[in-house]
């Protein structure tokens, strides 16, 4: 079949470009086929968050929870973009009369990382800020707290807490990507 020129004069269809079509479409969609995605950093998961009963599945880096995922959820989906953190707080602050300081958590090297629940934490210009993530029979729990450690008032411009969620879910991936 040969669409004609009458009906639009942007595109020709023919008998074999249909059955082309299709069949790349049917093999792409049924597994025949791997269609091409662009690259993408690969997820690293150092640790899991681990509590009884739990409701989620949580992977984690030193860095912050690099794997989420609901543990009954009828299609194993990751809810945290590959190569991405989700935990880490950013500030941005400043005393009277000086230049503001920003800064994000890290890694607090005084506290160790526990099986249920990971701390996060930074301090610059005399302000501490933390995060601590943890698992408990509820779900997640995400606290932050920013405490002034001097006795000048600290002024805070920003507070960001980065939310990098997994948005792409491409046909043929394996769990551990998407959906």
């Amino acid at each position: 079949m040969t669409k004609t020129k009458e009906m639009s004069n942007a595109w020709t269809y023919t008998r074999r470009t249909m059955l082309l079509g299709s069949s790349f479409l049917g093999s792409a969609l049924f597994g025949g086929v791997t269609v091409p995605t662009p690259n993408r950093p690969q997820r690293k998961v150092a640790m899991v968050l681990k509590a009884a009963d739990s409701p989620f599945v949580v992977g984690c880096t030193q860095d912050g929870i690099t794997s989420l995922r609901y543990r009954n959820d009828a299609y194993d989906t990751d809810y945290v973009l590959p190569g991405a953190v989700l935990g880490t707080a950013h500030a941005r602050v400043r005393r009277a009369g000086s230049e503001w300081h920003t800064f994000r958590t890290g890694v607090d090297a005084t506290k160790p990382m526990h099986s249920a629940a990971l701390e996060l934490a930074a301090r610059d210009a005399g302000v501490l800020l933390t995060t601590r993530l943890a698992v408990d029979e509820a779900g997640l729990t995400w606290e932050i707290m920013l405490r002034n450690d001097g006795m000048a008032s600290v002024e805070v411009g920003d507070l960001y807490l980065p939310m990098p969620m997994n948005t792409e879910f491409p046909a043929g991936q394996p769990v551990s990507m998407a959906v």
